[in-house]
């Protein structure tokens, strides 16, 4: 069975101010403003990347089938600010610099991957653009 991971969109404190406990039912409960999944692209973007758009401020490890994080909305601004460094021909470069070890790394580092991982990365670079402009904090968890 693959993981793919999930990252979700909510107003800013809508999260972030409940306890662990909590999440799950105010997920279920709102939908997300927002949403995108990498599929199991996601461990070969996080190390090409070198962990932008992965970075979070809370770990929750009862929620979400598997657990997840939670991005406050400053740092997903920040995470945000960071994806201006990266373009598709800096990602491509980069993906020299991922292990073999990386998750689903035999698939997502095959030159005919290219076209949809790249496709998955212009996707979370646009989520993040469109977190930070709404002032979101973000949820993200494998599945």
């Amino acid at each position: 069975m693959s993981m793919n991971f999930f990252y979700k969109a909510y107003p800013a404190g809508l999260l972030s101010s409940q306890s662990d406990e909590q999440i799950d039912a105010l997920v279920s409960q709102h939908p997300a403003k927002d949403e995108v999944c990498l599929e199991t692209a996601w461990d070969v973007l996080r190390e090409a990347l070198q962990g932008c758009g992965f970075a979070s401020d809370r770990q929750i490890d009862q929620a979400m089938y598997n657990g997840c994080m939670l991005i406050n909305a400053e740092l997903v601004a920040d995470q945000a600010k960071l994806f201006g460094f990266w373009n598709e021909d800096r990602l491509i470069a980069a993906l020299g610099d991922v292990s073999e070890d990386a998750y689903h790394a035999e698939t997502w580092l095959e030159e005919t991957s290219h076209p949809q991982l790249l496709g998955h990365f212009r996707d979370l670079k646009a989520f993040f653009n469109r977190a930070a402009s709404a002032g979101y904090e973000v949820l993200l968890y494998p599945v």
